[in-house]
């Protein structure tokens, strides 16, 4: 067997017994409750709560939630969601835990962070040396999250982020 095929074959072993931390990510509006969107938990945060979160859903300002936002909101819980925007990321070293700070920092009681490139899901992590942030966090797709801008844009969306745990490989 190639090194490469020795390498993929450990990588593949790894993810079948580490599990994956997922969590169930809904949208609501005031007529429909939509299928879950695929998501993956950050690897850094606090867990979702037992019981998850329920929260109006607000687009971050600035969306890349590279510098703190521009409003603070604590009279209603609600999650922040923010763009990754990865070439600002790589310039500004603005890493998903930062991002995520910036979200409660404003007040947040969670961050909902979606990709805006097309690829697979990612498993958000941070610097080793960065304080955790205090509120849970998800990545989800760029599709998943043109759709919640989408929405918002029509009306007020609810979220519902439920946690789950999924094994790598089943």
């Amino acid at each position: 067997m190639s090194r490469h095929g020795s390498i993929l074959l450990a990588l593949g072993l790894v993810l079948a017994i580490v599990p994956l931390a997922v969590a169930d990510v809904f949208l609501m509006t005031r007529n429909y409750n939509l299928e879950p969107v695929p998501d993956l938990q950050a690897d850094f945060g606090p867990d979702l709560p037992d019981v998850g979160v329920v929260a109006v859903l607000r687009l971050a300002s600035p969306e890349d939630a590279c510098t703190p936002f521009t409003f603070t909101d604590v009279s209603q819980p609600w999650v922040a969601l923010i763009s990754r925007h990865q070439q600002l990321q790589l310039s500004l070293n603005c890493t998903f835990d930062i991002k995520v700070a910036h979200a409660a920092e404003a007040g947040a009681v969670a961050a909902i962070v979606y990709d805006d490139v097309y690829e697979s899901l990612i498993v958000m992590s941070k610097p080793p040396f960065h304080l955790d942030p205090p509120i849970p966090s998800v990545f989800v797709t760029q599709k998943a999250g043109v759709l919640m801008r989408e929405l918002m844009q029509l009306e007020e969306i609810q979220v519902r982020i439920t946690p789950a745990c999924i094994k790598g490989g089943e």
